[in-house]
């Protein structure tokens, strides 16, 4: 599988479309983007690493990801094409031609076929909406695949991950602790907080089980830019978690784990929870933990597009 870490690849887009549609029907038909995504980075590692890679802009020096381009073409294509159908903050669901296809078969150029037609006569009809209007043209009507700045449904999610991928080492060592006491994890005041290394872990805690049991809980985080957590840095997580008697270890990144990384984790006496950005950020959000929450509106019909 040949990918490319860019924005402006009609190669990945074609890759990506059969694989979202085959997702999708795995899934009963629907799953919001950010399900979706974590499903596309578990394909293989592959799409692993795409999904976790940062470019940065030779303009701003600000980390941005060439997969948020790729996802939102691939997916305008496939509601162009009748594949699937999607609102702003909405789940992407299959229609019933979705639904019909034979993901195996299916390949981007197909559902180019009928997408871009489609979308090169919308893009006419704004240029001439504007030419009458005296509005000049601007970076929203060039052709698709061309390479140039999205808005994103999800934007405060890329703008937290870019902070998180830039924060101090040790500085996300205690953000991730604070996360824990959040949800309800007492953190204990000596293992696992020094700067210096404590037998492989970066935090320790105790939690209250269901059955009202205390399980000891033993914390790894690393803050990457770039790259995976691999299944060796897993492996030698699992010797810390015995050495310091915990039931089971949490390892938080602001990456992703490798095919390999997510099934040793599962293997063995000592399982793994394995949290990485995406995730990380459900949680700050679903906790609201260092972030705040606002309301705003935002056109839901159809007749807005116009």
């Amino acid at each position: 599988m040949n990918i490319r870490f860019t924005s402006n690849s009609i190669e990945n887009e074609n890759l990506l479309m059969p694989v979202i549609v085959k997702i999708l029907q795995e899934n009963g038909g629907e799953l919001t983007k950010q399900e979706l995504e974590r499903q596309i980075a578990g394909e293989n590692d592959a799409w692993n690493q795409y999904v976790s890679h940062f470019n940065k802009s030779s303009k701003t020096g600000n980390n941005w990801r060439p997969f948020d381009f790729t996802m939102n073409y691939s997916l305008r294509h496939l509601k162009l094409a009748g594949y699937v159908g999607f609102k702003r903050m909405a789940p992407v669901k299959l229609t019933a031609k979705g639904l019909a296809t034979d993901a195996a078969c299916l390949t981007g150029e197909e559902v180019r076929a009928v997408s871009t037609p489609i979308w090169m006569e919308e893009a006419k009809q704004k240029r001439a909406a504007k030419s009458e209007s005296g509005i000049q043209e601007g970076a929203e009507d060039e052709a698709p695949g061309e390479n140039r700045q999205d808005f994103f449904d999800n934007e405060w999610r890329s703008e937290l991950k870019r902070k998180l991928t830039e924060m101090n080492p040790y500085k996300f060592e205690i953000f991730c602790r604070g996360l824990l006491k959040k949800m309800g994890v007492s953190v204990d005041k000596e293992k696992g907080v020094q700067k210096s290394n404590d037998g492989g872990i970066d935090g320790y805690g105790y939690s209250l089980s269901a059955n009202y049991r205390t399980e000891r809980v033993a914390l790894q985080c690393k803050r990457f830019r770039e790259g995976q957590v691999g299944s060796k840095s897993i492996d030698e997580f699992k010797g810390a978690i015995i050495r310091h008697s915990a039931e089971y270890g949490i390892f938080i990144t602001t990456s992703s784990f490798t095919k390999s990384a997510t099934e040793t984790a599962k293997t063995g006496n000592f399982p793994v929870t394995l949290i990485d950005g995406d995730k990380l950020i459900d949680l700050i959000e679903s906790y609201e933990y260092k972030v705040r929450r606002v309301s705003y509106c935002i056109p839901d019909d159809e007749i807005w597009d116009d």
